[in-house]
């Protein structure tokens, strides 16, 4: 059986970064999706320093 993933958009910042913080959590991976490209890489750093998975999609 594979782990959980979780889809976030919006979580570049925000109302979507702090929903990515908390689903990480519980889900091992999360697919993170914004427009912000630069945002988003920093979001999805702080969350792998935190031990998720991730894989941060731009645009």
């Amino acid at each position: 059986m594979s782990a959980p993933v979780a889809i976030v958009t919006g979580a570049a910042a925000g109302l979507g970064a702090a929903i990515a913080e908390r689903l990480a959590e519980d889900f091992g991976t999360l697919l993170l999706l914004d427009i912000e490209e630069a945002a988003l890489a920093d979001t999805a750093a702080r969350l792998e320093s935190l031990g998720v998975d991730r894989c941060p999609l731009g645009r």
